[in-house]
């Protein structure tokens, strides 16, 4: 209800995630250089310190539950992939080795597993690959787009936006059955 500002300096502050134990955020934040880098807060203090750079392309970036891994959004040579590092040794690895685009990284509440974004021409299918690398499963193939938001709780379904014929809805999807089920019912742009 009261809404406090964390952040007032001049650059872009993005992508908060909670660090477990809830006194710290990590967000992203191009302060202190061109491109943006790993940063963090604490809510009760207010201090705000460098926690990694990731390098210059950088875009996206989401904390796995147990906030030991970071996974984001790596643009090189115009593509999109999706790469995770440690926050404790800041180890990188490249998850995703797309064409296209292959980005917005959703964590499982387990850590084993992240949904992401494919683009394919004029379509963004979600996808599910493991956390620690592997053979990635589209979970969707209908026309239009599917971005991931969250998983569920117990880990077996995933929230995601869904446009169909121009329309966007909120859906949930099974991982057991593949079921999808909207659970908004917008016909038109609002």
């Amino acid at each position: 209800r009261n809404p406090s500002q964390l952040t007032n300096n001049p650059g872009v502050d993005s992508q908060a995630s909670w660090l477990p134990g809830g006194d710290k955020l990590v967000f992203l934040s191009d302060r202190d250089s061109s491109y943006l880098r790993l940063w963090t807060i604490s809510i009760t203090s207010g201090k705000q310190e460098p926690l990694l750079d990731l390098g210059e392309g950088v875009q996206f970036a989401t904390l796995s539950a147990d906030g030991s891994q970071i996974a984001y959004n790596l643009v090189q040579n115009g593509i999109i992939n999706i790469w995770i590092a440690s926050l404790a040794t800041g180890a990188r690895r490249q998850l995703t080795f797309d064409n296209e685009m292959a980005g917005f990284p959703c964590w499982s509440p387990d850590g084993l597993y992240i949904a992401y974004e494919m683009k394919r021409g004029e379509d963004d299918h979600l996808m599910l690959i493991p956390s620690s690398g592997g053979q990635p499963t589209q979970l969707t193939k209908e026309k239009g787009r599917s971005w991931p938001h969250s998983f569920s709780p117990s880990g077996d379904k995933i929230a995601f936006a869904g446009q169909r014929d121009g329309i966007w809805n909120i859906y949930w999807l099974s991982l057991d059955t593949k079921e999808q089920r909207k659970l908004t019912t917008y016909t038109a742009l609002n």
